[in-house]
């Protein structure tokens, strides 16, 4: 099977890697490289729902993954670090990410991320579970819209569906005093999700209506969506809207 031209590679990126330690003339070969691959059509359906300052590029998911991949490998890489392009941050995320260099992640979100692609495409693991939450309990008291919404989206991933966290993370939810629609978007999914682990919990906090009105209404509308909310309580949870 032919691999299509957006799931390929670049040729000078593959040569790069190979080298562990770059140069900034090795880092504007890259650059040059991204920027070779532009594509008109995906920069306009990205700009639809992306709103970033950063110039896109319109490049694919699967050709993203590569480019981490290859360039994980190269010890210094974000040393000459332009951050020029929408998807060279998620690149340098990625880079992070795949070393895992929770902190490096975090220090780019909270210094250049703007849209909720620049949080949601990262992929982490913790070895230690519990430090790892309380980190993000201090990322999600953040000052800064995208820091709280990583900590959240990470929440998901790792301890929304369990028994240990989920009161904690509905805490931090009804405590918390910095709200924008992209945070209370991420809360909403998180809350969404915590139905697969903590139905109950999560059934009995949507009648109380204690949670601001988007997010209550936001998680049920989810809720309701999903062929994985049982049919009863997408019945009964039309009750809960505010």
């Amino acid at each position: 099977m032919i691999k299509q031209a957006f799931d390929v590679l670049p040729e000078a990126i593959s040569i790069l890697s190979k080298t562990p330690l770059w140069t900034k003339d090795n880092y504007e070969l890259f650059l040059a490289s991204l920027k070779s691959l532009k594509d008109e059509k995906m920069i306009v359906f990205s700009r639809k729902f992306i709103f970033t300052k950063y110039e896109i590029l319109g490049l694919r998911s699967p050709l993203i993954k590569k480019i981490i991949k290859s360039v994980a490998k190269v010890d210094n890489f974000v040393d000459f670090a332009e951050f020029i392009y929408h998807e060279e941050i998620i690149i340098v995320l990625g880079y992070f990410a795949a070393r895992n260099d929770f902190e490096g992640v975090v220090d780019i979100i909270s210094n250049y991320a703007d849209c909720w692609a620049h949080t949601d495409m990262v992929k982490l693991s913790f070895k230690d579970k519990k430090a790892g939450f309380l980190r993000l309990k201090e990322l999600v008291s953040s000052s800064k819209e995208y820091v709280v919404r990583f900590g959240f989206v990470i929440m998901l991933g790792f301890y929304i569906r369990s028994e240990e966290y989920y009161p904690q993370i509905e805490t931090l939810i009804l405590e918390l005093g910095f709200h924008t629609y992209y945070i209370d978007m991420a809360i909403a999914w998180l809350l969404q999700d915590a139905y697969l682990g903590q139905p109950e919990k999560l059934l009995t906090l949507l009648s109380k209506k204690r949670l601001p009105k988007f997010i209550q209404n936001k998680a049920i509308s989810k809720l309701r969506d999903s062929f994985r909310t049982s049919v009863a309580d997408k019945a009964l949870i039309v009750n809960y809207r505010i």
